[in-house]
């Protein structure tokens, strides 16, 4: 095991109908800008009304206009509106996109930056100074943003979706998770979100061996929780221990615990990124085709952590290596294709088979992602597994 540092801030607030605690973790005197979906069904339901109804002493001002993968040119209408309106404290209402603006909107407000996406993302975020506080009210688990200081904010014009993994400021100051929230989900979004965290967590540790038994155990368990509550989520959407597992799996994929282990493959987020900004593929949905492939083409070197896995996640011990290593990898691919997300590219009509590997390749080069991930990943590789993926 090799040295690490590991500090987590974030407050956890887990369980049913623990939105009611919200005016117990933001100040009464604060003003709090709500950020939250643009879906007006979602803005005037149950949840919601659970928000305003802790808040209702409270000073509100709304910005209701997130979509998936938000977008840059709409979040500085959401940052003009957060300095206009002198606000204290931001609230994000959502999932993973809706925390991401929220991000976003509290480290520009704090630093009165409207600038360009250039500077935003390659000087201003290296020389902030702080952020607005925020928390959030989780609805969707898979990001695992709800317990980290990363986000994702995507420019569709320009076709770029950037990350960005901040100071102790970029955490929210509590994060609310009540599983019931997700019983209405559609069952794209839970199947997207199921997949989504299952790789967050295959990432860190399908990756370099490292010795770092706690780690590897902590995401077998995590992986193996994913993978049978899944199964009862399918069934029965409303199934309290389903939700409560998924929603605190998700959490801890992605918390930076795992990340302590200090290798991390990467290359299926970051090829993933590309088709979301190219393609507008939902994120979760992005990774699957391309999760399959990298395993398919990088087996022999990731072999040792492959068998790993299938020992410990999906109890497979008989046969030789070989045998081991190909059944676990059949294992994944099915449990992806129980989701329902699409297993291959080409299910997407708006992806032209003739012209979408050079179109990824040079968005990944604008990047500084070429060689791809921990591996380093070759660019012909790299077209390999975006071919394979199709």
């Amino acid at each position: 095991m090799k040295n690490f540092e590991f500090q987590n801030p974030v407050k956890i607030i887990f369980g049913k109908g623990e939105i009611s605690k919200l005016n117990t973790v933001i100040k009464q005197q604060q003003k709090v800008m709500i950020i939250s979906y643009k879906d007006e069904k979602f803005t005037t339901g149950k949840i919601m009304q659970q928000v305003k109804s802790a808040l209702k002493s409270y000073e509100i001002v709304e910005f209701f206009r997130v979509e998936a993968n938000p977008e840059y040119e709409l979040l500085l209408e959401a940052i003009k509106l957060a300095k206009e309106e002198h606000v204290d404290f931001i609230l994000a209402v959502g999932g993973g996109s809706v925390l991401d603006a929220t991000k976003f909107t509290s480290i520009c407000s704090a630093n009165n930056w409207d600038n360009n996406w250039d500077e935003v993302f390659v000087n201003d975020m290296k020389n902030s100074v702080g952020a607005l506080p925020f928390g959030c009210v989780m609805t969707l688990p898979a990001t695992g943003s709800e317990m980290n200081n990363g986000f994702v904010i995507s420019w569709r014009a320009k076709g770029y979706k950037n990350d960005y993994f901040g100071p102790f400021y970029t955490y929210p100051q509590f994060s609310i998770i009540d599983p019931e929230t997700t019983y209405t989900l559609p069952a794209k979004q839970t199947a997207n979100a199921i997949v989504d965290s299952f790789i967050h967590v295959v990432e860190q540790y399908v990756a370099t061996y490292t010795g770092s038994d706690v780690q590897d155990y902590i995401s077998t368990a995590l992986l193996r929780s994913i993978y049978e509550n899944a199964q009862i989520v399918l069934k029965d959407p409303t199934n309290y221990k389903g939700r409560a597992n998924l929603c605190f799996s998700a959490t801890m994929a992605l918390n930076g615990l795992l990340r302590t282990r200090h290798t991390a493959d990467l290359s299926v987020h970051f090829m993933g990124h590309q088709l979301t900004a190219l393609y507008g593929i939902d994120h979760g949905a992005s990774l699957v085709p391309i999760q399959i492939a990298n395993f398919r083409l990088m087996k022999d070197v990731k072999k040792d952590m492959i068998l790993h896995m299938g020992r410990h996640v999906f109890d497979i011990i008989d046969g030789t290596e070989d045998q081991r290593v190909e059944q676990t990898l059949t294992m994944v691919e099915d449990f992806f294709a129980q989701t329902g997300v699409p297993t291959k590219l080409s299910h997407y009509e708006n992806i032209d088979k003739s012209n979408y590997i050079d179109k990824v390749m040079e968005l990944l080069h604008q990047h500084n992602l070429v060689p791809v991930g921990e591996l380093s990943i070759s660019e012909e590789k790299a077209r390999e597994i975006l071919a394979l993926a199709y």
